[in-house]
């Protein structure tokens, strides 16, 4: 009985390391990212190499004479460090990220930017598109 007790509680270790969130994820490198965007109404957004990015934002793209960009979608990892990974799909929230600005419709014809940020914030690759 005694060594029965000491199987489950080796058992419940090793339950422990395997789901404790401790698999390694590739950050983004330094260097810029590849982003690809599928054409559609609700476009998918990738990025090469594939990376966890801590945010993601698309701004309709705005002539300087009507005024800045407009902010209609933006992700950001709930936990720093642990963002998504490539691909994200227009709308549809990763489960490690809270969204921050609600998506508004895109409007073929206009033209949009997807920002993948890395953990500092920066701008690791972008993307211009029409749906």
């Amino acid at each position: 009985m005694h060594n029965r007790g000491w199987a489950v509680a080796a058992s419940a270790v090793a339950l422990v390391f395997a789901c404790d969130g401790s698999i390694t994820v590739p950050r983004c490198p330094s260097l810029p990212l590849t982003v690809s965007v599928t054409a559609s109404a609700n476009p998918t957004f990738s990025w090469t190499p594939n990376c966890v990015a801590e945010a993601l934002i698309v701004y309709e793209v705005r002539q300087p004479s009507v005024g800045p960009d407009l902010t209609v979608w933006i992700v950001a990892a709930r936990t720093r460090g642990i963002g998504a990974l490539s691909p994200v799909a227009y709308g549809q929230r990763p489960f490690t990220m809270r969204q921050t600005t609600d998506p508004l419709p895109l409007v073929a014809g206009r033209t949009y930017r997807v920002s993948i940020l890395n953990t500092y914030r920066v701008e690791m690759g972008s993307r211009l598109f029409t749906p």
